[in-house]
């Protein structure tokens, strides 16, 4: 139980954390803080597996996976185009494999940790970090003080808007469990937090969340509202898009669209296809596809944007076949969790939580505490 506390604090503290002297002042200091988290809580996991002999059932055929995909990403950062940058990762994020290794740690030390009845007390985790972050997003909006170098303790408003986002399921879960108005007044306060970042990928994840839910618990209710919801959805995406490619980038060429990005990633990938160019070298890809023309000066670009094109990129058409060997596992556990547990709502929680993880993820940059989301279900599923 206590073990299982530390983990919740410390998933708390991650998310609300930051270093303002820091070079990279929001999303490295989370890095870093989880980085060290982990380590302490390996230890944590040492002391209670070998002075209380727990018990512990994990699902080998996940985990086996897994640890074939992280063999699969260490051969291919290792002949990558920088090995070295594999393993640290990008200036602005250390996305490289210590944090990837991390990640997967945790998710095998919450399968260790977890146990049924710790439901409530993560979902509260995730909804007190979340209406403490809404109101900080909330009140920098209404005094103007919100943008790029902000958004509350994420600096980045995309980052702060995909991780109350994918987690607003737990607000959900605690919402539909105990039928108390505290956790209602969470959601009034979370949604309009992430309409009003501006985000358009979190917005159509609200929308995606909608959609599940409506097809989960209001079947009758989907037939009337799914082909409305579906119109919003495509109306939002296509004048965001309108005004993202043709209005805004109309008569120049954005050195940074996501078209452009796009063109130039996928352009790398197909010169590198079996081995890809190393984990965390998406820049790399990105200077070998020169779509349009080549720029001598051009922007610099760390992410693709789009986690399955990230790991294509990365590790490879062998790493991507992995890793959605991994998914599959994952997601199908999950679904088969969810028709043989009498607790549905949690089961569709979890479910859900993947699924626009899985939707934002590749529509966007996302943080860590936004990976650190999946991870943790992953564990929870493990």
């Amino acid at each position: 139980m206590l073990e299982f506390i530390f983990l919740c604090l410390g998933i708390f503290i991650i998310s609300v954390f930051w270093w303002s002297r820091a070079p990279v002042p929001f999303e490295v200091p989370k890095v870093i803080f989880f980085q060290w988290f982990v380590r302490v809580l390996t230890i944590v996991f040492a002391l209670s597996f070998f002075l209380r002999r727990k018990s512990w059932k994990i699902n080998r055929k996940l985990l086996v996976t897994i640890l074939v995909f992280v063999v699969w990403v260490t051969i291919s950062s290792l002949f990558g185009s920088d090995t070295s940058k594999s393993f640290a990762g990008n200036y602005y994020r250390l996305d490289g494999l210590t944090t990837f290794y991390e990640l997967i740690g945790f998710s095998v030390l919450v399968s260790y940790f977890w146990n049924d009845k710790f439901r409530k007390i993560i979902s509260l985790t995730f909804f007190a970090s979340s209406t403490l972050l809404s109101i900080m997003a909330l009140v920098e909006i209404a005094t103007h003080k919100f943008g790029l170098g902000t958004a509350a303790t994420f600096g980045n408003p995309v980052f702060l808007a995909g991780y109350l986002a994918v987690s607003i399921p737990f607000t959900f879960y605690l919402l539909k469990s105990t039928k108390r108005r505290i956790y209602l007044t969470g959601l009034v306060i979370q949604i309009p937090a992430i309409i009003l970042t501006g985000a358009i990928s979190s917005i159509l994840t609200l929308i995606v969340f909608a959609f599940i839910y409506l097809l989960f618990f209001q079947k009758r209710i989907a037939k009337f509202l799914l082909i409305p919801l579906t119109v919003i959805f495509l109306l939002i995406l296509f004048f965001w898009s309108k005004n993202y490619f043709y209005i805004k980038n109309s008569t120049t060429l954005s050195y940074e669209s996501r078209e452009r990005i796009f063109q130039n990633v996928i352009r790398g990938a197909v010169k590198k296809p079996v081995l890809g160019y190393g984990w965390a070298n998406v820049d790399y890809a990105f200077n070998a596809g020169n779509w349009p023309i080549k720029f001598v000066n051009d922007v610099y670009v760390d992410k693709a944007h789009s986690e399955i094109l990230e790991v294509l990129v990365t590790t490879g058409v062998p790493g991507l076949t992995i890793y959605l060997s991994v998914l599959y596992i994952f997601v199908k556990t999950l679904i088969v969790k969810y028709q043989k547990s009498k607790d549905k709502i949690w089961n569709f929680t979890l479910l859900s939580i993947v699924i626009l993880y899985l939707f934002h993820s590749q529509t966007n940059v996302i943080s860590i505490c936004e990976e650190i989301i999946f991870w943790l279900v992953l564990g929870i599923a493990l």
